[in-house]
């Protein structure tokens, strides 16, 4: 697998929802370590910015963070079209397969995948966590 140099988060059922990563501790721990290892973090979601102001974990997630977020609804695109993942691609200027993609929806991980992403299909809080560890070397 190539160097991660950005990690994007889907929002609802990743971050947010019954089972999200805000609702965990190792989470916070894990981001640190992306920092330290100077990997970008971004949410790309196809909501709107006003679910960010409205949640305040995901609003406190995005505001300390992230370094970019992407709520499509407002460009009028929407995963899984090629033209969300290319903001992604184009803002950070970097390769699909510097990429990580984390979302709970298979037609956008297939998306993200034929354009050369890396992908992981969230189910559950525990497995993207260890997931997450193992794909960027965190110890």
């Amino acid at each position: 697998m190539s160097m991660i140099k950005v990690v994007v988060f889907d929002v609802l059922g990743v971050l947010i929802g019954q089972n999200g990563l805000l609702t965990q501790d190792r989470f916070k721990h894990i981001l640190s370590k992306l920092k330290e290892k100077q990997i970008s973090i971004c949410v790309l979601s196809n909501s709107s910015k006003h679910l960010a102001v409205s949640h305040k974990e995901l609003g406190d997630f995005i505001n300390t963070h992230t370094d970019q977020d992407f709520f499509l609804v407002e460009d009028n695109m929407f995963k899984p079209e090629p033209e969300a993942y290319e903001k992604v691609l184009q803002h950070y200027n970097v390769t699909a397969k510097e990429c990580l993609l984390i979302d709970d929806g298979s037609d956008n991980i297939e998306a993200a995948k034929r354009m050369g992403f890396e992908t992981y299909l969230y189910r559950d809080a525990e497995g993207c966590l260890g997931a997450l560890n193992s794909i960027v070397d965190i110890q």
